[in-house]
């Protein structure tokens, strides 16, 4: 497979012209903006703000589902994952986004870490 993808050289006639429109279309696209909205207000109602990015300030905020999301939130919080795996010892660590899972044999460590990382997450 990888022959066959090597054969033709495709990344070397990559156009970089094409990779920067793609990049600004689908990085810089604006949401809220360019977007279809189904159904009535009054589905929204009674919705928290921080659940829609309506309610954001303009450039704040991810998509969900997104793919860049995804991305976006490996890059943001890199330096939180190697904190908890290495300085915080937690063997047992996911994240899938915003979603973190914690598994330790002591519920009070468990406990003391997320109020340590809510107490400092600005930093």
């Amino acid at each position: 497979m990888l022959k066959i993808l090597d054969r033709d050289k495709t990344y070397n006639g990559l156009s970089f012209e094409l990779v920067d429109y793609l990049l600004q279309k689908t990085i810089f696209n604006e949401v809220t903006q360019n977007c279809t909205l189904k159904g009535s207000k009054k589905d929204w109602q009674g919705l928290p703000k921080d659940k829609s990015l309506f309610g954001n300030a303009k450039g704040v905020g991810l998509p969900i589902g997104n793919l860049t999301s995804q991305m976006f939130g490996n890059l943001y919080l890199n330096d939180l994952d190697h904190f908890i795996k290495h300085t915080l010892k937690i063997k047992y660590y996911g994240r899938y986004v915003d979603d973190m899972l914690f598994v330790h044999k002591d519920k009070d460590y468990l406990k003391s870490i997320i109020r340590d990382l809510c107490i400092n997450r600005d930093d």
